[in-house]
């Protein structure tokens, strides 16, 4: 009954176990299918942090800040989980790539002038805490994000280029416009005819003016006049009054002859004479200045006669004239304006000799005085990069599809996918290319065909090799009976050792039967004493190298003692030398391949490069420029039009007026001869009435001696005297009238000649203004055509840095070509995590066995039978602290040896070491724990912390990211723990002080159970059953 208990009890243990371990490796499946599910559905979204330190730099009027542009893009991607954050929080934060944008990034970006740019470089670190998947897709991200960058900044560039180009173009057509257009028209057809067109108005004003100044003349003429005659009139009346008083005295008081020869001498005749003789003087001299101004104001006029109206008509001439003067001008202005698209088109096919289709190649190529404008002109661009392409296609070993399906074939000799990038190459633009240039093929094709048969020889070699190797080993004990024993085997530690099988007399066992196989040992004179091993080296992972501290023997272990061992070495002589030839033929073939593909990829660029720039060199500008030409006159014209408009009206109002006032003045100067010969006609008279007078006067005064008998002739004389004196008062008061009248109309007149003299200047004010602007326009017109160098040499400056001395700039070439490089860096990558894995895994199984012999064998109950010790026998103490030492003492071999190995920092190394040893007690103490009170149970339990370590670890790579009770059981696994702390110390950080302290106490809770806890299980059956009786 307890026999069966107790199987009972053990095939419950073991199918506890296969259960555990079943369930494990389902749950892990699930686990893996879920993660692949969801990721075939929806691509891996990592939490990227962006460190933005890039500073915004000015560039002329404009600021920059081009790291912030492109986070601005990134944050449009939803593929990836964007942050943007300090580097600080980013270090500390879960960011599984963390890509920073440096300081000077877009500094070094816009540092297109400089001779010596330098490419911007952009940092990201992956932290994928040795989780392999997470690693490979971090890193990808990173490379994308630089590729990604790289490529918007080279449109940038280009964008740049082509904008600076068509700036110049600009430049370039203002130039033609203004020296074959503006310059030679306005100077021709409008600047000389606004300079004459002023020059008509100075014998205009002279004319006015003249014309004003006789006019003033005439005035003054007509008022000393009219003064005459008031003075003239006063002496006629009151010589009349006289005369008529003495008349009638004579007629009415009878008096005598002498009485009236002395009143009439009382008159004083000298007297009288004088006066008449003085007014008839000034009747001359006003008649005489009243003649010289009418001549005067008539002597204008070109036929030399005193006709007024040939003086209105040329002035009539005049501004009829000015008139058609200034309607050339509009009219040469608006032909100008009419014809300014059909001479654009003829200045630019003058320019360009008459090109039917003007493309940028022609306008780039355009020279002066043999000179190009350009330092690279697009010949010499198209040339360069013609060479360039040929050299890169001559390095191809083919172009042909089967050319390059046959080279394909020899490509994936390792990899399938290796010619994968082939099919992205053209081969029509290729064949197109070796039209245009020769194209010689290159070795290439025969050098990879060379290494790929290096590299089948080279295996072949290898694989003769992989042979399978038998040792004997012979048993040292001397048995001299048969009995049962427990048989472990040590392994050898080299990379690549493969046991397949073992036997032992006449029994063949597995290569899983490694650890307490139960053997039965024969006699040492039988023929079957002896151990034989089948084993062979993986041709993948077998480790060539000479390393002293790597173990190449077998050993056998017989109840826990070492018995013999076996040598496997020797076996590898010609194994290590082969191996290394198929390593090297290996990498060789390796290189070729990548080398194939690189200049495929080169060829493949540059054809694309060049083909794109055939397509936009050959565009036609013709149109273009023919616009531009057209709309920079346009616009000139109609500046200068708009300009002028005021000055055009203030012009043609000032000719109206002209014409207006014109007509007036002709009627005005008429009348005015008119009444000037009437008032020189009445002068005539006057002064033939005054010289009548006075010779009367004189016959009289000659006559008085004769009295008596003249008397009654002197009646009749007085009386006719008197009348001839009331009508020369009558026509001197007609006369004194005409003058007054003259006096006013001449005022009138001389009110328009002054309106008429003030328009004339208005009108030269004007025509001067005009001929002023005129010249300034033409100024303007010179110092744009100054400033135009300015254009022409910022057109000269694009990318003056291209080439020095003819030789081009290879350093901005490099960096236009690739403006930004990479750096990277992961955080606990990978193979951090594998390194220890074999270590741990080595400290578990030799933890495992130490518990295991010191559990089941009970190494101690043989001291102790021999002392008769109370406490000894009531406590485990010994055991315990026997496999605490061993603990101690395997964990600091193994803490050492593999800090020494694995290349651990020499300041780490003790810290290191501590470690392991913690570990190794814990490991030790637990186990022992475990398979002593448990048994089998606990042996099971101890195979399932193991296994689930190797299921669970990163180093394995068979998990991306874990959860529900895989995870769990991961953080529980104490090997789990063992390996997070020893991976972390490849990036620099040591076990924490509470990861110490805790193991230290879960080592002296685990001593102090295993000293005073030992669970008989037999003796609690055995109550169970007495309890049960």
């Amino acid at each position: 009954m307890k026999k069966l208990i107790k199987y009972i009890v053990s095939i419950g243990a073991v199918v506890l176990l296969l259960v555990a371990v079943v369930g494990l490796n389902i749950a892990i499946q699930d686990n893996n299918e879920t993660t692949a599910t969801s990721s075939s559905g929806t691509a891996t979204r990592l939490n990227v942090a962006i460190v933005n330190e890039d500073k915004a730099v000015v560039s002329g009027n404009n600021t920059y800040s081009l790291g912030n542009s492109y986070i601005k893009k990134l944050e449009k991607d939803d593929s990836q989980n964007w942050s943007v954050v300090t580097r600080g929080t980013a270090d500390s934060g879960n960011y599984q790539l963390i890509v920073i944008i440096p300081s000077d990034f877009s500094a070094k970006i816009l540092d297109l002038n400089s001779l010596s740019a330098e490419q911007a470089t952009i940092s990201y670190e992956v932290k994928a805490d040795g989780n392999q998947q997470i690693e490979t897709e971090a890193t990808k991200v990173g490379k994308d994000i630089v590729s990604d960058l790289n490529n918007q900044l080279v449109d940038m560039y280009m964008a740049s280029i082509l904008s600076n180009l068509y700036t110049a173009q600009q430049n370039v057509q203002a130039i033609a416009n203004q020296q074959s257009g503006n310059i030679y028209s306005y100077r021709t057809n409008l600047l000389g005819s606004a300079v004459d067109f002023e020059n008509n108005f100075p014998t205009l004003v002279t004319t006015a003016n003249s014309s004003l100044t006789a006019n003033e003349a005439l005035i003054q003429s007509l008022s000393t006049f009219s003064s005459l005659y008031n003075t003239l009139d006063s002496s006629q009346q009151s010589f009349s009054t006289d005369l008529m008083s003495l008349v009638e005295k004579r007629a009415n008081d009878s008096i005598s002859y002498e009485d009236f020869a002395s009143a009439l001498m009382a008159v004083d005749p000298d007297a009288l004479s004088t006066d008449l003789t003085t007014m008839t003087e000034l009747l001359q001299d006003t008649q005489s200045q009243l003649e010289t101004t009418v001549s005067s104001v008539s002597s204008s006029s070109t036929s030399g006669n005193d006709d007024v109206q040939n003086q209105v008509d040329s002035l009539t001439e005049q501004i009829n004239t000015l008139e058609n003067q200034f309607a050339e001008q509009l009219q040469v202005l608006q032909e100008q304006k009419d014809n300014i698209e059909q001479f654009a088109a003829e200045e630019v096919a003058k320019y360009y000799k008459d090109s039917s289709d003007l493309t940028v190649a022609d306008l780039l190529n355009q020279k002066s005085d043999g000179n190009s404008y350009l330092a690279t002109t697009a010949d010499s661009y198209r040339s360069s990069l013609q060479s360039t392409t040929s050299v890169a296609l001559n390095q191809l070993p083919a172009i042909d599809q089967s050319g390059i399906s046959n080279l394909a074939a020899n490509m994936t000799y390792l990899d399938a996918s290796a010619a994968d990038s082939l099919s992205d190459f053209s081969t029509d633009l290729a064949a197109k290319f070796s039209s245009e240039v020769s194209y010689t093929p290159s070795a290439l094709s025969s050098e990879l065909a060379a290494a790929k048969t290096a590299l089948e020889n080279a295996k072949n070699d290898f694989e003769t090799e992989e042979q399978t190797y038998t040792n004997s080993v012979t048993n040292a004990t001397n048995s001299a009976t048969t009995v049962k024993a427990k048989v472990s085997l040590t392994l050898p530690s080299r990379a690549g050792f493969v046991l397949d099988s073992w036997s032992y007399n006449g029994k063949t066992y597995s290569s899983s039967d490694t650890e307490n196989v139960e053997v039965t040992l024969s006699d040492s004179s039988s023929s079957d004493n002896s151990f034989k091993f089948t084993y062979h080296y993986d041709t993948d992972t077998a480790d060539t190298t000479d390393d002293s501290s790597v173990s190449d023997s077998i050993s056998v272990k017989i109840n826990g003692v070492t018995v013999t061992s076996a040598d496997t070495m020797p076996d590898m002589t010609d194994y290590q030398t082969k191996a290394q030839a198929y390593r090297t033929a290996e990498s060789a073939y390796t290189a070729k391949v990548q080398e194939v593909k690189d200049v495929y990829k080169n060829a493949q660029t540059l054809l694309n490069q060049y083909y794109t720039t055939d397509d936009f060199l050959n565009q036609s500008v013709t149109d273009l420029i023919t616009d531009i030409v057209t709309t920079a006159l346009t616009d000139n014209l109609t500046s200068y039009t708009e300009n002028s408009t005021s000055t055009t009206d203030s012009i043609k109002q000032q000719i109206d007026n002209l014409k207006a006032k014109r007509d007036t003045i002709a009627n005005q100067l008429a009348s005015l001869q008119s009444s000037n010969e009437a008032i020189t006609s009445s002068l005539t008279s006057e002064i033939n009435a005054v010289q009548s007078l006075q010779e009367q006067i004189s016959d009289l005064k000659t006559q008085e001696t004769s009295v008596s008998s003249a008397l009654s002739d002197s009646d009749s004389t007085l009386g006719t005297l008197s009348s001839t004196l009331s009508d020369l008062l009558s026509s001197t008061s007609e006369l004194k009238s005409t003058s007054e009248s003259n006096v006013d109309e001449a005022s009138q007149v001389s009110t328009l000649f002054s309106s008429f003299n003030s328009d004339v200047e208005s009108a030269q004010s004007n025509s001067s203004k005009l001929a002023t602007d005129a010249q300034d326009l033409m100024a303007q017109f010179n110092k744009e055509l100054e400033e135009s160098g300015d254009f022409v040499g910022s057109f000269v400056k694009v990318l003056n840095n291209a080439y020095s001395n003819g030789v081009a700039n290879e350093a901005l070439l490099d960096f236009l070509s690739n403006p930004v490089t990479e750096s990277s860096s992961s955080v606990k990558a990978t193979v951090n995590v594998y390194r220890p894995f074999t270590w741990i895994l080595l400290l578990e199984i030799v933890t495992l066995f130490t518990a295991y012999i010191f559990a089941t064998y009970n190494v101690i109950q043989k001291v102790k039978d021999k002392f008769s010790i109370n406490k000894l026998q009531e406590t485990d103490i010994l055991n315990t602290a026997v496999i605490a030492l061993l603990a101690i003492i395997i964990g600091v071999i193994l803490g050492s040896v593999s800090a020494s190995r694995l290349s651990v920092e020499r300041e780490l190394m003790p810290s290191w070491v501590l470690v392991v040893s913690l570990f190794s007690l814990i490991l030790t103490q637990g186990q022992y724990l475990l398979i002593k009170n448990f048994k089998a149970f606990g042996m099971g339990l101890s195979l399932f912390m193991t296994i689930s370590f190797v299921y669970l670890s990163n180093a394995i790579g068979t998990t991306a990211s874990l959860s529900g009770v895989p995870a769990n059981l991961k953080k529980l696994n104490v090997l789990s723990i063992l390996e997070e702390t020893l991976s972390s110390y490849f990036d620099g950080q040591s076990a924490s002080l509470l990861l110490l302290l805790g193991a230290i106490v879960a080592i002296l809770l685990l001593i102090g159970v295993n000293v005073f806890v030992t669970l008989n299980w037999q003796k609690l059956l055995q109550k169970a059953s007495k309890a049960e009786v």
